[in-house]
């Protein structure tokens, strides 16, 4: 297929040299020569195509040409926090929320749910309190007695209650678990306090998502929260900690995947478009090797438990602080052939034992030969800005952006690949 279009354009380039042509017609011919080496370039539209294409581009044209007279409200020219205000009003965004997503392959499960879903929906109870850590930071707890507060608890719904004005309440504690900021700007020179304020997210709502009531909710949400964007099947990443209740009951990882799994089934009875959602299991990317080697054995044996549903492993965390993967070459050696590993980092492509790699598919170029041996073992790529992935923990924010880079005929370990990705491959070959 490849060689096919590369002939073609090489004809229509031929045509072009010494040619004495119109200038119009030698632009014609030049912007069809690359239109044709694009991606895509060589697919033909049905009439219903054309039509639905039509309405798209004349509404994104007309959302251009407005971004020139008032580029103050031009969304793809502003940083995401000042401009999500303005996606929302877009006639394309609206378009393209209906269309179907195929699937969604990078996610991790406490960063998907919108913070204004989270504050208005899941802090109302009875029986939730907020303190401050050793370092000050505030964090949310249904457990006093075993919580790490260093300070006097307060119940958040005599707070509510309380407040002269509950929503800026209710704004003030949403500040703590989202990234939002009215000056983006100011963070962007400093890379350590993006990522300090983004892991300081997760400690303050570890405890809120722990608990087995709020756990169950906040994934009812989440495959709600899929649905709106149309997105039909997802692989996300968990670590399936043990939860608590108010019995003093400790649920076990095992317990919180079968817990997961039946949200799922009744999710998809209730919803037949979403075929569904498998869990990439993930831990933290610094340990010893013996805690890795731990991690391994959990793992497996989640997976033997539920190799349908818990279908691969994967470490998280800031990958410039974090553990080289090779430290864990000997830990990762022994995985189950019905299992993979979803990595991230750049770093990945130097391992060999990959499924998917995530992130940095984009140091391929510095790693030519390992790109030939990935296409032979089929293996695929997820290309995701780490800027934008950083800013993923919704405050009503939509979908993950991510880039997917087919490397072969393999799909997603759930046997639907992502509609986005390119079989580069197989048009090299």
């Amino acid at each position: 297929m490849l060689l096919e279009l590369l002939c073609l354009c090489l004809s229509l380039l031929g045509q072009l040299r010494g040619a004495d042509l119109p200038y119009e017609t030698l632009r014609e011919r030049i912007m069809k020569a690359e239109q044709m080496a694009s991606l895509g370039g060589n697919l033909w539209l049905t009439a219903d195509e054309e039509k639905a294409n039509s309405i798209l581009m004349n509404a994104k044209r007309a959302e251009i040409a407005e971004g020139i007279k008032h580029p103050e409200k031009y969304a793809p020219a502003m940083h995401f926090f000042q401009g999500k205000q303005f996606v929302r009003q877009s006639e394309v965004f609206r378009i393209i929320q209906k269309m179907p997503k195929g699937a969604f392959l990078h996610g991790h499960n406490t960063a998907m749910v919108s913070s204004k879903w989270i504050v208005a929906n899941l802090t109302n109870t009875n029986n939730l309190y907020t303190c401050r850590d050793i370092n000050g930071l505030l964090i949310f707890t249904y457990d006093t007695a075993s919580s790490k507060c260093h300070s006097e608890e307060q119940n958040v719904c005599t707070e509510r209650i309380n407040a002269e004005d509950r929503h800026q309440y209710e704004r003030q504690l949403e500040r703590h678990i989202n990234m939002h900021s009215t000056r983006p700007e100011s963070l962007l020179p400093n890379r350590k306090k993006i990522w300090d304020r983004f892991e300081n997210i997760f400690t303050t709502v570890d405890r809120l998502y722990k608990y087995q009531p709020t756990y169950c909710a906040y994934h009812k949400r989440l495959l709600e929260e899929l649905c709106e964007d149309n997105i039909m099947y997802a692989e996300l990443r968990f670590s399936l900690s043990p939860l608590y209740d108010d019995n003093n009951r400790t649920y076990s990882s095992l317990d919180v995947a079968n817990q997961l799994e039946r949200i799922v089934e009744e999710f998809k009875a209730k919803h037949p478009d979403f075929v569904g959602l498998k869990v990439i299991y993930a831990k933290r990317n610094r340990a010893t090797e013996e805690k890795m080697a731990e991690n391994i054995r959990t793992f497996k044996q989640l997976h033997s438990a539920k190799p349908n549903f818990i279908i691969g492993f994967d470490m998280i965390g800031q990958e410039d602080t974090g553990d080289m993967l090779s430290k864990y070459v000997n830990e990762f050696s022994d995985l189950p052939s019905t299992a993979n590993y979803f990595f991230h980092a750049g770093e990945t492509s130097k391992l060999v034992w990959t499924h998917r790699l995530e992130h940095d598919g984009r140091h391929f170029a510095e790693h030519k030969a390992h790109w030939t041996r990935l296409c032979a073992a089929e293996a695929s790529a997820a290309v995701v800005d780490d800027q934008e992935a950083q800013h993923r923990h919704r405050g009503e924010s939509v979908v993950q952006p991510s880039v997917g880079l087919h490397l072969g005929s393999a799909q997603s370990s759930g046997q639907f690949s992502d509609s986005r990705e390119l079989s580069d491959c197989h048009l090299r070959r």
